[in-house]
């Protein structure tokens, strides 16, 4: 008989009503499969046992099975009784056996047969994935996986994490670094549309190919993974996670997928941003009994009730019935002083723990698994986040969110080599000092010295990072005496730019590229200038080319071409010319430019041509036109046609002045700027 909370206004409802029964091992072993559609339900039955079939039907559909008709009554008008037929077909097939997949769509066949959801144990070599989930949005899940990603970054100097944003309907973390990463290389949406079209099960060509492009979106130890790249993928998400999902051999490829990612990395822990509601957004790591999955949760009773009915069905469809399958966390977010000390709390919390009990047992019913729980103060600090990942991790700080987090170390597998690595002792207040009286002294001559120092100060450490695994191609904006001719020197001393990333400090294994200066400032002179002009003549001999071209000669025909009118697109050409013959390459050949890729792809070699000193070339660039021409080339075209070389061997670094910047490009001005931002000293 059908309970009195059902009403059957369509199939739907009437596949609901028999799919609860096969998930209660209440249908006859007689029905091999039920199929139901919008003009009829349609059953496979054993021969003979057509009669036994219709018994059954009519009682669980009781009073609403017709007989006579064959056909179930759904919800009518009066006087306009609306029926779905009941067709039954006798079959010889053997019962299918359904695969379980981490969804919460209806599969199209219903039958008796259904795999567990318990997927084979992780590969221990991969680090673990923690998922960030909301029943609503807006209840701080974001800042709470930023908050534990901080928390495992602090273990030790070496401790790693990749952060996924996988909210692709309104993500966060993607905008909060769209400063920092203008160009994103890579994005979730990228990972997902490469996978699915891998032609490997396990996808490990594209998981390979978006390791290779996230290496340089590095921020505090924290490798990030956008949901987007660009506008155009934010507005039309072609592959979503359920298409990876439905489409695979491995059901639950997505959580395996980005834990193969985190091992290329070499990162302790992966940890997804998922997108709030019960959505097929979610669900490939929601339902994956394998992933740490932690609930946030404010004390609204929309949020509490919502999480209740979430931590049911997640018991329900991907219970944590093994050792190695975690019990979700709980987070109470954002909960004011006085809700703590009245006990509305603890209140909730035996709720919770009432609503998780499948995650809390064994299969023989014993207690094993403890749900770690978090509470977290409210805090205006967090009510209105800026647009900027350093401002915000510093309010997690203050608001003691890390603190709270702490307690989760303890309930993830991280090994003890990422833990505790010992770090150098801070000197003292008065030797630090005297340390930096000391350097300050020295840079006061920086221009005409080889002093080989400098500090590591964020634009440098993002331009390394930015560029550890390909060839820079940036333009480095400054105002006027902010080290601009200081860092080109400091690039030039190191010959070459994995050097470079060495000393400025940031991990991992950099690319190799000569350092080749094609112009310098007029201020460098004495043992620094000289270094400059080795640097040239070196590069000339190392890829096996004649003496490059003077500076002057190259500054008297940058002055010649100034006398004659021609487009960016000419000038395009000049300055790739330029770069070219700067390292002694067919010196003063017109496309040149173009054929030393080849000629350094030969050679297994990379070049990296620097810039500096433009304002002494183009000193009219206020009123000459022609002038302006030139450098929007150099800082727009140029830039444009390296970043699209198939295998770049060139890239370009050049050093320029805001005030000629903002001159010389008069359009899209604010877009050239903030690309660039990250690098701008």
């Amino acid at each position: 008989m059908l309970p009195s909370d059902i009403r059957l206004f369509t199939w739907i409802d009437v596949e609901a009503v028999i799919q609860a029964k096969f998930e209660e091992k209440e249908c006859p072993d007689t029905i091999v499969w039920v199929r139901a559609y919008w003009d009829g339900l349609f059953i496979g039955i054993q021969p003979d046992k057509k009669d036994k079939t219709i018994d059954w039907l009519a009682e669980i559909f009781e009073p609403r099975f017709d007989k006579e008709k064959q056909a179930i009554i759904l919800e009518s008008l009066p006087k306009k009784k609306r029926f779905l037929n009941v067709l039954i077909e006798e079959t010889n097939e053997k019962p299918p056996q359904q695969r379980f997949k981490p969804s919460l769509q209806r599969p199209p066949l219903l039958c008796n047969s259904v795999e567990s959801a318990s997927p084979p144990e992780m590969p221990p070599h991969l680090p673990p994935v923690v998922a960030f989930h909301s029943f609503k949005g807006g209840v701080g899940r974001t800042i709470s996986a930023l908050s534990m990603a901080k928390v495992i970054t602090d273990q030790g100097a070496g401790t790693r994490v990749l952060f996924i944003d996988a909210d692709l309907e309104a993500p966060g973390v993607t905008w909060l670094v769209q400063k920092r990463f203008p160009n994103p290389s890579v994005s979730f949406a990228d990972f997902l549309a490469l996978v699915h079209g891998d032609p490997n099960p396990d996808g490990s060509d594209s998981i390979d190919i978006v390791a290779e492009r996230i290496r340089e979106m590095v921020i505090d130890q924290i490798y990030i993974l956008p949901a987007f790249r660009t506008a155009i993928q934010f507005a039309t998400l072609e592959i979503r996670p359920e298409h990876l999902i439905q489409g695979a051999q491995n059901p639950f490829i997505l959580s395996e997928a980005v834990a193969m990612l985190g091992s290329r990395l070499g990162v302790d822990v992966v940890i997804v941003d998922l997108r709030a509601e019960l959505s097929e957004l979610s669900t490939g790591f929601l339902l994956d009994p394998r992933v740490f999955r932690v609930i946030v949760t404010t004390l609204s009773s929309q949020s509490i009730e919502g999480t209740c009915r979430e931590m049911v069905l997640l018991g329900k469809l991907a219970p944590s019935l093994k050792k190695n399958e975690p019990a979700p966390a709980l987070v109470f977010s954002q909960v004011p002083e006085d809700s703590m000390k009245n006990g509305i709390v603890a209140k909730h919390e035996e709720r919770m723990f009432e609503a998780a009990k499948a995650f809390l047992e064994s299969e023989n019913g014993d207690d094993y698994i403890e749900m770690p729980r978090i509470i977290t103060p409210f805090t205006s600090l967090l009510q209105v986040l800026p647009n900027d990942w350093s401002e915000v991790m510093k309010r997690i700080l203050q608001a003691g969110l890390t603190d709270e987090f702490k307690q989760l170390i303890d309930w993830l597998p991280l090994t003890s080599s990422s833990l505790g690595k010992t770090e150098l002792e801070a000197e003292t207040v008065a030797q630090r000092r005297r340390l930096i009286a000391a350097f300050s002294k020295k840079l006061i001559y920086a221009e005409t010295g080889t002093l080989n120092e400098f500090l590591s100060i964020p634009p440098l450490r993002n331009l390394a990072s930015d560029y550890l695994t390909k060839i820079p191609v940036s333009v480095v904006v400054g105002a006027k005496g902010s080290g601009k001719t200081y860092t080109f020197l400091q690039v030039v001393f190191r010959s070459d730019w994995a050097e470079f990333i060495k000393d400025v400090g940031v991990g991992g294994s950099p690319t190799s590229a000569l350092i080749c200066p094609v112009m310098k400032s007029k201020n460098i002179v004495s043992d620094a200038n000289n270094s400059v002009l080795d640097a040239r003549t070196n590069v000339a001999r190392q890829i096996n080319c004649g003496p490059p071209p003077e500076l002057s000669e190259i500054s008297d025909y940058i002055k010649d071409r100034l006398n004659e009118e021609l487009h960016e697109g000419k000038w395009r050409e000049i300055w790739i010319d330029i770069l070219a013959w700067s390292a002694g390459f067919e010196k003063f050949k017109t496309g040149a430019g173009r054929r030393l890729s080849g000629y350094l792809a030969d050679r297994q070699t990379r070049l990296l041509p620097i810039i500096d000193g433009l304002e002494d070339l183009f000193q009219d660039l206020s009123s000459n036109d022609r002038q302006k021409t030139a450098i929007r080339a150099l800082i727009q075209d140029v830039p444009e046609w390296l970043e699209q070389q198939p295998d770049r061997n060139v890239g370009l670094l050049v050093f320029i002045r805001q005030d000629m910047v903002l001159t010389a490009v008069k359009q899209n001005t604010a877009q050239l700027m903030a690309r660039y931002e990250p690098h701008a000293l």
